[in-house]
This record gives structure tokens, C-alpha cells and sequence, in this order.
């Protein structure tokens, strides 16, 4: 069961067609930021094993600890306080940074409310961008081409992109939570997620350097886990065979979603809500039931492997 409440954290945390700009936000206030340096943004990110750790963008050093984020121009100069009113991050600690502006999510009134901002080296104050609805929890899951993508929890999973050159937020999907993130692909649930561990319909996203985010295909109504492998995408499903007994699918596709192949199968037993696969590798499965039983798949010899809890 802990395993099963860390699995679900992390989905959270990571955690953390065209849709016109969005302006019925609270504080639909976009602000004005000057055009950015050529150096590429990039998203840092601290955990709570590495919180403090200094890591260079451009000309300067960043970190980030205890919410606040701090920049230094050298490993021996004194470090300046990026003047965000709120904390910044959520249960991970990120910017994005191009050595010259920072953009950060704030979380502000003990975490009911979050927003946007941006805030230039050097200058008095951060600039507020974009103010969510109280209660959605927001974070970076990346930048890719000009666009930061923004997951939010409200109504099962809403996805923003911010044009760091046009200045403009934009809702770019709804009900989907984004899972694992490769180049311009996305996995992703979409709507609600039932169960424990949680199991839903899933997709293949794919978004261009401008922010548009396209859903490509949808991979299954009950998969329970996916990811991204080499050149492939692996998921997995689990359907009813019987009241006591299950069947576990796995199957691959290529990124763009073409290509789909089932790649292993066998039937278990227990209830398809008992059975929780949690690691997919292109060679093999491990996944257990009801916190009791442990299994191993391997797809080559088609060799199911039970064991027990020591």
C-alpha cells in the first residue's frame, strides 16, 4: 500500500487542437516581459535530496531551498534573492531560466492559491502573469521550443502553454494529466483516474515549439501504466476474465502512435482492481496483487514468475 500512495504523489507532483488565449483566469493579467537572450531556457529542478545544489544557466548560478530561489553571478560572488512573493514550487522545487529571466510557479495563501510569474535578474520585483483559480495546483512539467507547459489539476487534468516570445497563456488541452514527457510527446491520463492503483484512459500527445498540444491517439480505456522506452511507447492494461481472475496486456506502439504491437499477455489471478504493474521495461513487467502476491512477466519467454512478500 505505500508503494501505491508514493505511485500516486508522484503522478500527482509530476510530478506536475487550438485553443484560444486564455483571459477568464483570475487575475487575467498577462504583464509585459522584454524579449528574451538567445541563450536556450532550460528547467531546473531541485529535490529534497539535492535542495541548495548551485547549477549554471548562461552567465549565472541558480538554486533553490525552502521555497525561495537565489542567483549568483560566480561560485564566489554573494547570492541575490529572486523577489517572489510566494513559494516557489510545489512538493519539487523548479524554475525555468535562460540566465537571464526566471519564470516560476508561486504558491501563495499556504497553497490555495498559484500563479505565474516572471522575474529579470537584477531588476526590484517579479512580474505576475497569470493568477489560477484558488485551490488549482499548478507546476512546470517543461519547456520545449518556446513553449513552458504547465499542468493544473482542475477538472481531471488542464494543461497550459506560455509563449515565452508572444507573452500568451493558453489553455492547450483539458481533462488530461500528464504521466511521462519525451521531446515533443506526451503520455497522459484523460479524465478521471479510478482505483488504487489509479487506472484510466490514455493517450499519446504531441506538441509544437509554439505550444499547440495535439492528442494523437488514445491507448486504452483501463491502462495502468505507461511509459516511454527507446524510440517506443510501452503501456499496459488490465481486463476482466472472471470474478477471480485477470488479464494483463502489454502492448508498444511508435511515438507518433502508429505501429501498435501487443508485446506480452497472460491472465493472473485476482480481481483486475488487485493487480497493480509497477515497472514496464521492454523486456519484461513486475507488478503484484492485492500488496501479496509478486509477479514477473517476461515477454520473450513468456515466462510468468510468482513469488511471495518475505
Amino acid at each position: 500500500m505505500k508503494k501505491r500512495l508514493l505511485t500516486a504523489l508522484l503522478l500527482f507532483v509530476m510530478a506536475m487542437a487550438s485553443i484560444p488565449c486564455i483571459g477568464e483566469l483570475t487575475g487575467g493579467k498577462f504583464g509585459t516581459v522584454e524579449a528574451e537572450a538567445a541563450t536556450a531556457y532550460k528547467k531546473l529542478s531541485w529535490s529534497y535530496e539535492d535542495e541548495g545544489q548551485w547549477k549554471k544557466v548562461g552567465n549565472y548560478y541558480f538554486t533553490c531551498s525552502d521555497g525561495e530561489a537565489w542567483y549568483k553571478k560566480s561560485t564566489n560572488s554573494t547570492a541575490k534573492k529572486a523577489p517572489f512573493k510566494g513559494k516557489v514550487g510545489n512538493a519539487f522545487t523548479d524554475i525555468i531560466t535562460n540566465g537571464t529571466y526566471v519564470y516560476a510557479i508561486e504558491s501563495l495563501n499556504d497553497g490555495t492559491k498559484y500563479r505565474l510569474s516572471c522575474y529579470k535578474l537584477n531588476d526590484d520585483k517579479a512580474k505576475v502573469i497569470q493568477t489560477f483559480p484558488s485551490y488549482e495546483s499548478a507546476g512546470f512539467v517543461r519547456i520545449y521550443g518556446k513553449a513552458i507547459v504547465i499542468q493544473t489539476v482542475r477538472d481531471y487534468g488542464t494543461v497550459y502553454t506560455y509563449n515565452v516570445s508572444t507573452k500568451k497563456l493558453t489553455k492547450a488541452a483539458s481533462k488530461c494529466f500528464i504521466d511521462y514527457n519525451r521531446s515533443q510527446y506526451f503520455l497522459g491520463w484523460n479524465g478521471q483516474m479510478d482505483g488504487d492503483p489509479p487506472a484510466g484512459t490514455y493517450s499519446l500527445y504531441k506538441i509544437a515549439s509554439s505550444g499547440k498540444i495535439t492528442k494523437i491517439k488514445s491507448l486504452g480505456k483501463r491502462v495502468t501504466i505507461a511509459n516511454f522506452i527507446g524510440k517506443k511507447s510501452y503501456y499496459c492494461s488490465i481486463s476482466k476474465v472472471s470474478s477471480t481472475k485477470s488479464k494483463v496486456s502489454i502492448y508498444s506502439c511508435n511515438l507518433d502512435g502508429s505501429g501498435k504491437k501487443t508485446i506480452g499477455s497472460f491472465t493472473i489471478k485476482g480481481s483486475r482492481d488487485d493487480i497493480w504493474v509497477y515497472k514496464l521495461t521492454s523486456k519484461y513487467c513486475e507488478g503484484d496483487v492485492s500488496d501479496e502476491t509478486l509477479f514477473k512477466y517476461t515477454y520473450k519467454t513468456k515466462k510468468l514468475k510468482i513469488s511471495t512478500y518475505d
